[in-house]
């Protein structure tokens, strides 16, 4: 199976490879065996296409705005893509947030910092009402860059915000292991105790290295409330290396975007496909995925979850211009 998918928004860097030791980089070398990502200072050139941006070491590339302060700061001003009232497709409703127990604001707010000490950037909708529960995507970011840029990086904030989701974007986390991956785990109940979340519609993405922690996430969250499906992209973890991390205890819907043009972590090498393969064994999927020309499904798994997985022909350092296509996954599987 391959696909062409509108991958987009290019964005070059050097990212690192979850647990073993990484493959060879396309152009300038992976990350070391212990997860971290090598390279120099922060450059970035957005556009209204485009993000691109140089190498940077990871430890920089978290602490971005980390060390500010101990709270974000509500922003009443819009977004590049704004905050929308437009009413939620297809969401169940849950009221169940007593009045006055979730402080958090609507709209936007930046550089808020939670109790694991990672700067979040958090995107409600305009109507939100502390009382009413509203999903939420979580995006982790990817080696060298931070939440702001992973919003304009991915684009999601707009068509989320349109379903009346919450969205937040993490900063890069660093380094990585599975207990900082289960450490970041935590972050959307961190955020659930502030903003009134549905717990049973929680669902990450991510690309490269964010896309890794979205991936592992699922397999060793303990705390709930529990994300109920994930959309990583690039993800530098194989189905190998997904096998010795173990199942996760429930069943869980997965969407696995990756490219035969990944020369960082490539299909070959068991990126991608053979990580879709893992998932559809874990959630016990029956038959053979059905491919619409983008993603090849399988339908049949435990619990009703499904897994998914999308090829594409692009490079390493885009996004996968399949916004729609996860959101619809997503609301699927909730």
């Amino acid at each position: 199976m391959r696909v062409t998918m509108p991958w987009s928004r290019e964005l070059p860097l050097v990212t690192a490879c979850f647990a073993l030791a990484c493959p060879s980089a396309d152009g300038g070398g992976g990350g070391s065996s212990t997860g971290e990502s090598t390279g120099s200072s922060t450059s970035t050139t957005a556009t209204s296409a485009t993000t691109t941006m140089s190498s940077t070491s990871s430890a920089d590339s978290s602490s971005t705005g980390a060390d500010s302060g101990t709270g974000g700061t509500a922003s009443t001003s819009e977004s590049s893509a704004s905050t929308t009232d437009a009413p939620p497709l297809d969401v169940a409703v849950v009221a169940d947030c007593e009045p006055g127990s979730k402080p958090g604001a609507a709209g936007n707010t930046d550089g808020w910092v939670n109790d694991f000490g990672v700067l979040v950037n958090l995107r409600m909708p305009a109507a939100y009402d502390p009382t009413v529960a509203v999903p939420l995507v979580v995006v982790y970011a990817p080696a060298g860059a931070d939440a702001g840029l992973t919003e304009q990086f991915t684009g999601l904030t707009e068509p989320t915000l349109a379903q009346g989701w919450a969205i937040a974007y993490v900063d890069h986390i660093t380094p990585m292991s599975v207990q900082v991956v289960a450490d970041a785990s935590v972050i959307p109940g961190l955020i659930a105790a502030q903003w009134c979340i549905d717990p049973d519609r929680i669902y990450l993405t991510g690309h490269s290295d964010g896309g890794t922690i979205a991936e592992v996430s699922i397999n060793v969250a303990v705390d709930p409330p529990l994300p109920r499906a994930a959309a990583p992209s690039a993800a530098g973890i194989t189905g190998s290396t997904l096998a010795q991390v173990g199942c996760p205890d429930h069943a869980v819907s997965m969407m696995i975007m990756h490219s035969t043009g990944d020369a960082l972590f490539p299909v070959a090498e068991g990126f991608g496909a053979d990580a879709a393969q893992f998932w559809a064994d874990c959630n016990g999927c029956a038959g053979d995925p059905v491919d619409d020309g983008t993603c090849a499904t399988w339908s049949m798994c435990d619990d009703g979850t499904s897994v998914a997985y999308c090829e594409g022909a692009g490079v390493h350092g885009q996004w996968p211009g399949l916004d729609d296509e996860i959101l619809a996954f997503f609301a699927a599987n909730g």
